[in-house]
């Protein structure tokens, strides 16, 4: 199995020219790509149209040469879409290919990609343990298709995460269920955490103790010892003293907790 990835530029985020390209002029089969990730001039809130935009420019551009219908495309090519480009980001896409035949390692280890997608996540279950398990389900699943035997070797893994709308709010309730939040926003938050934990329990990374809290996450993290992950100094502005350049004192830092 060799695995390829390519970058190219994206005009709009209707044009999916530079992937059609790569296809043509016989740098990848259309059948090898497996995952297609964007990043796209929009704003990356929950009204970002430009990320579905991206999808359909590329699930129309590619389903010409599958033979399939562009709805059919995202279920057999992992599609994540990200708006924004500020600073010194441009448009892109990265696509990302493996193909069938015998490579020579010669020892050394080399890329290698695993996609997987979960099931149709229901709105009560954005947020939940249910998205954590069916995170660390599919990465499971995904680093058996890479053909990785070591858990050591994962190192990147995507996770295109659902949030809520109040649509998806208002049908959860017609059912009787309760979902996490009714804030779309603050669902983001918690999808992207439940996903995050979903890869931790997979890798062996965090146990699933308790179930407990509003979230039914419960603390996935409990035990693990508190790190400071960020060390503050004393900003400038302050009294002229006496102590050499560089002497300031340090600001407490600040720590995780656990989640509820």
């Amino acid at each position: 199995m060799e695995c390829l990835l390519h970058h190219v530029p994206m005009r709009d985020p209707g044009d999916a020219s530079a992937i059609v390209r790569l296809i043509d002029e016989g740098l990848i089969s259309p059948h090898e790509i497996v995952a297609v990730f964007g990043k796209t001039e929009g704003n990356g809130c929950v009204n970002d149209f430009t990320r579905g935009y991206a999808t359909m420019a590329v699930s129309v551009a590619l389903g010409k040469y599958l033979g399939i219908s562009a709805d059919e495309v995202p279920s057999r090519v992992a599609m994540v879409m990200s708006g924004g480009t500020e600073g010194g980001l441009s448009p892109h896409f990265l696509v990302f290919a493996v193909r069938e035949r015998d490579v020579t390692s010669g020892g050394s280890k080399s890329l290698a990609i695993g996609t997987a997608s979960t099931p149709v996540l229901l709105p009560e279950h954005v947020g939940r343990k249910s998205q954590v398990d069916a995170t660390a389900t599919a990465v499971r699943e995904a680093i058996k298709r890479a053909a990785i035997a070591d858990d050591a070797d994962v190192h990147w893994v995507q996770v295109k995460c659902p949030l809520l709308t109040k649509e998806r709010i208002v049908e959860a309730r017609s059912r009787g269920e309760i979902t996490a939040t009714d804030d779309p926003y603050t669902s983001m938050a918690l999808s992207r955490a439940a996903a995050a934990l979903g890869v931790a329990v997979a890798l062996g990374e965090s146990d699933k103790p308790d179930q407990s809290g509003a979230t039914r996450m419960g603390e996935l993290l409990r035990g693990w010892a508190l790190q400071r992950v960020l060390q503050l100094h004393q900003g400038l502005g302050g009294e002229e003293g006496q102590a050499p350049a560089g002497a300031c004192s340090e600001a407490k830092g600040l720590r995780l907790g656990t989640m509820e």
